[in-house]
């Protein structure tokens, strides 16, 4: 892979390449380890974003039990509670 070398002076900003609706966009840093089977693993950052449809296939933050979830929905009338779809998975090292 190669870089850029005139790139590397300038300024970037992640907002403007991860974020399409600012307002309705939250991130969540990922604790416990019930969704590595979607390689998500614990300290991991979700960007999450309200303002997208709920469909079949997508990862979403969830309310469970009162509890904050991240699953991916199997069924078009799943009974979730819905907090936003998972639109980045930014992975930690």
């Amino acid at each position: 892979m190669l870089l850029d070398h005139d790139q590397v002076d300038k300024e970037l900003n992640l907002n403007e390449f991860l974020i399409k609706h600012p307002a309705a966009t939250f991130l969540f840093r990922v604790s416990g380890k019930e969704v590595i089977e979607e390689r998500i693993s614990p300290g991991d950052i979700l960007i999450v974003d309200r303002s997208l449809p709920v469909t079949k296939g997508k990862i979403v933050v969830a309310t469970l039990d009162g509890e904050l979830v991240v699953k991916r929905v199997t069924t078009e009338r799943e009974e979730l509670l819905v907090f936003g779809v998972v639109t980045t998975i930014i992975h930690s090292v």
